[in-house]
């Protein structure tokens, strides 16, 4: 899956579908670097299943109204 980057009041974000992901910077061969974390949960046959959570924004297809 590859993605486009998208600049935003001044930020660049990388696009993905319907996603924003931040962009901190970039490598030196240009590639975007982005925040993450990791955590580990040992699962029910004793192995490790590991979830990265990446912070992102969705963007919605129309606005909708605040009652």
């Amino acid at each position: 899956m590859t993605g486009k980057i998208v600049k935003h009041e001044g930020k660049d974000y990388l696009q993905i579908q319907d996603k924003l992901i931040p962009i901190q910077g970039y490598d030196d061969s240009g590639k975007p670097i982005i925040s993450c974390w990791s955590e580990e949960k040992t699962n029910e046959s004793g192995g490790k299943d590991c979830t990265v959570h990446v912070p992102c924004f969705q963007l919605g297809s129309k606005q909708q109204k605040v009652s």
